[in-house]
C-alpha cells in the first residue's frame, strides 16, 4: 500500500479510538491524531521515498544508525531492510512494554497506544500485499494474505476512500443523524 492508504487506515483507526472511549480533552485528540500518523507511516521509514523518511528526521536518523551498526555486527544479514523488523511484532511489542510502564500518564497513554494502533493498521495493509516478516529479527520469511493486492492499484485505492469514508461517517455521525431527523419532522408536516 502506499503511503496515503497508510496514513488514511491509521487515521481511522484514531477516529474510531476517539469515538469508543469518547475523548473530548483537545490533548487527547492531538496525541491520538499524531500517535496513529506516526505509526501509520513509520514502518515504511526503511524505504528511500516514503513519507516517513521525508518528514521524520531525527526517527529516519536514529533507523539508520542501527541499520549501519546491525549491517556491521552480523555481516551483511541485517534485518534493517524495507519490510524487515519495522514490519515486525517488535517496535508494537516495545511500546506496548512503555504502555504499561507509563500508565498513569493519559496523553502519553493516547499517544503510545495510538502509535501501536497505527503501526497495526499498517502491518494489516501490508500483509494484504507484499507481506510481512512479522517475526524479524528471528527470521525474515515473509507472510502474506493467499492474494495479493497490488500496491497503488484500484484496491489501494478503494481501501483508503473507504477509511476516509469510515473517518467522515465516525465524525459526522451524530450531525448527519440530526439534520436527518430535523428533515423528516418537515416532510411530516407538510
Amino acid at each position: 500500500m502506499i503511503g496515503k492508504t497508510h496514513l488514511a487506515a491509521g487515521i481511522l483507526a484514531a477516529t474510531t479510538y476517539l469515538s469508543i472511549t469518547g475523548q473530548t480533552e483537545l490533548a487527547n485528540i492531538a496525541a491520538a491524531g499524531l500517535g496513529a500518523m506516526y505509526g501509520a507511516l513509520v514502518p515504511d521509514i526503511d524505504a528511500e521515498y516514503s513519507i516517513a523518511k521525508k518528514y521524520f528526521k531525527i526517527s529516519s536518523a536514529l533507523y539508520s544508525g542501527l541499520s549501519f551498526i546491525s549491517h556491521k555486527i552480523r555481516k551483511n544479514k541485517s534485518s534493517f531492510v524495507h519490510r524487515g523488523i519495522m514490519h515486525s511484532f517488535i517496535i508494537p511489542a516495545i511500546l506496548g512494554g512503555l504502555l504499561w510502564i507509563t500508565s498513569s500518564n493519559s496523553i502519553l497513554n493516547c499517544l503510545i497506544l495510538n502509535t501501536i494502533m497505527g503501526l497495526g493498521t499498517h502491518l494489516l495493509l501490508d500483509f494484504m500485499s507484499s507481506g510481512i516478516s512479522f517475526f524479524a529479527p528471528f527470521s525474515m520469511k515473509r507472510i502474506r494474505l493467499f492474494i495479493r493486492i497490488p500496491t497503488n492499484g484500484i484496491v489501494d485505492h478503494f481501501i483508503r476512500i473507504c477509511c476516509w469514508g469510515g473517518c467522515i461517517y465516525i465524525v459526522w455521525q451524530e450531525p448527519i443523524l440530526i439534520v436527518i431527523e430535523n428533515f423528516k419532522s418537515m416532510i411530516a408536516q407538510i
